[in-house]
């Protein structure tokens, strides 16, 4: 991955996951597995762009392949929940990040305009897993959100709105679906 993230954002990111309590199957910057990058990138992230850092990943997987789950960049938030089609949203487009705790399964749903993107959790092995992994992703993308607000070019004009072939809800400056590419 060719992007760079400043070191003072890794750090407020890092204190962000360390105040809450460690994770089972949580992997940060570079220390996601190889493989577990490569399967989750196959599985759900194909498309993440050059100029994306790879912030972290939630392998939600019994075997710990990392084919279900979510992968934070820069810029998107992707997942895949188990038996389900991957799915999308730019950070641009989130509003507002809410919690549901189940019986056995904790749903994290991420609120981008008329479109939901909901994450299921089972992995984590109590529930002040799951409520720590819910706050270090919405405290995360709220971060990653306002920074991105301060360095984003405002003279270009973006476009926005739902893929008619993922369904994505996309806002593209070329005009093209982040996540397949497609005319927007």
């Amino acid at each position: 991955m060719s992007a760079m993230i400043t070191h003072e954002l890794k750090a407020k990111i890092t204190d962000i996951f360390m105040q809450q309590a460690s994770v089972k199957n949580f992997f940060m910057f570079e220390q996601i597995p190889a493989d577990k990058l490569q399967n989750a990138r196959n599985s759900f992230a194909p498309s993440i762009a050059a100029d994306e850092a790879i912030i972290f990943l939630y392998d939600d997987t019994v075997f710990g392949s990392a084919n279900d789950g979510f992968l934070l960049t820069t810029k998107h938030l992707f997942h895949k929940n188990i038996a389900e089609p991957r799915g999308g949203v730019a950070l641009a487009q989130v509003g507002s990040i809410t919690v549901k705790h189940g019986f056995l399964s904790t749903t994290i749903t991420v609120h981008a305009g008329i479109n939901e993107l909901k994450l299921t959790v089972t992995q984590a092995e109590n529930r002040r897993q799951k409520d720590a992994l819910f706050q270090v992703l919405n405290h995360t993308v709220e971060l990653l959100k306002n920074t991105r607000a301060h360095t984003t070019d405002a003279n270009r004009p973006a476009r926005s709105g739902n893929c008619q072939n993922c369904g994505a809800v996309c806002t593209d400056h070329s005009h093209r679906c982040e996540y397949c590419d497609s005319l927007l």
